[in-house]
């Protein structure tokens, strides 16, 4: 889901020189702060396989730059958010997706198990409806466009308004 958020996000922009995706947590749901505090303590720890100029990388995040950014600059709210920096028509641009809604009583993201399954099964759909078009192994940010994505979404019952919200 984020991968692709962050395409959808660049997608507007002529070019891209930074992608940060976030997983906010909020104080209403504990459960979900502890996992993702939980995931951000593993990837701050160590060695965190990227990939830049074309090729996989190994980068410590946190040591090499000394910050672990919060998304301080939108509205706060739990879920998932996209922000892609780069140029559009030559001038500096920010482009930003999130899912606009999160929590308990929400379908898509009510918590990380759901977000994770519902995505999943959103991209056996399109994989399905692919079927012979392409072999071999890739990731979804590669081959399913961010508007067939969504529209998976809903065909596995997401609501529509719960999906992607742009933000400027």
């Amino acid at each position: 889901m984020s991968n692709v958020l962050a395409v959808d996000a660049a997608n507007e922009l002529d070019t891209v020189e930074d992608i940060e995706m976030f997983w906010a947590a909020d104080d209403e749901r504990p459960d979900v702060g502890r996992a993702v505090i939980q995931h951000l303590m593993h990837i701050a720890a160590g060695d965190c396989l990227t990939w830049e100029h074309g090729g996989p990388v190994n980068h410590e995040s946190y040591v090499e730059t000394g910050s672990a950014p919060m998304g301080g600059a939108y509205t706060w709210r739990g879920g998932i958010l996209a922000s892609v920096s780069g140029t559009r028509n030559g001038r500096p641009a920010v482009a930003v997706r999130r899912t606009p809604v999160s929590g308990p009583g929400w379908y898509l993201v009510a918590s990380m198990a759901t977000v994770t399954g519902t995505s999943c099964a959103a991209f056996m759909v399109l994989a399905l409806d692919e079927s012979g078009k392409r072999t071999g192994s890739f990731a979804a940010e590669d081959w399913a466009e961010p508007e067939a994505f969504y529209t998976a979404l809903e065909r596995v019952g997401t609501p529509r308004h719960e999906i992607v919200e742009s933000l400027h």
